[in-house]
């Protein structure tokens, strides 16, 4: 036999509070953008809620609940990525937005072969954003095909080599 659950339940103060399928709790912000979030509202199924006011927590509390948000928001960032140099152009993409105070974002862009981006570039003299745009257009058959011209291979070979060198710091022997 089927199992029923509620897809909404109607609070005490008349909101309805609607879930999605599979959803057995719901999360809201306590606070506005106008009166600084203070808090999160967890609304179950069963209509309880639970209250969390995180702005009571103590100093180390809130301090390590920022370190591991910050954190686990970067670390989605570059989830899907192979690339160890793209992983660390998405972390620093999403600071900037972060210090230009832009919270929610458009979806990451899918990720982008970045030897064949900047093979194109070198050989054909385009600009960054116009050789990731033609990559990205491109289907997989066809950017493996690309990855195979012999002058491209060649440019991509030289950059996995140079990426394998170990780094050197300036001063050190």
């Amino acid at each position: 036999m089927a199992k029923l659950e509620a897809t909404s339940v109607k609070l005490a103060d008349g909101r309805v509070v609607k879930f999605g399928r599979g959803e057995k709790v719901v999360k809201e912000p306590i606070g506005t953008a106008d009166d600084e979030q203070r808090g999160l509202r967890f609304v179950g199924r069963i209509g309880r809620v639970v209250e969390v006011i995180y702005t009571d927590y103590p100093a180390n509390v809130q301090a390590y609940l920022l370190e591991y948000g910050v954190k686990q928001r970067l670390s989605d960032g570059y989830a899907s990525v192979e690339e160890t140099d793209e992983c660390l152009d998405r972390i620093a993409e999403l600071d900037e937005r972060f210090l230009a105070g832009v919270i929610a974002g458009e979806r990451e862009a899918p990720t982008v072969d970045r030897d064949l981006v900047a093979a194109i570039q070198e050989l054909y003299g385009k600009e960054p954003d116009e050789a990731k745009d033609f990559v990205r257009g491109l289907k997989p058959a066809e950017r493996d095909g690309f990855r195979q011209v012999e002058e491209i291979k060649a440019v991509i070979d030289r950059l996995a080599t140079e990426r394998a060198e170990p780094a050197r710091l300036s001063g050190w022997p």
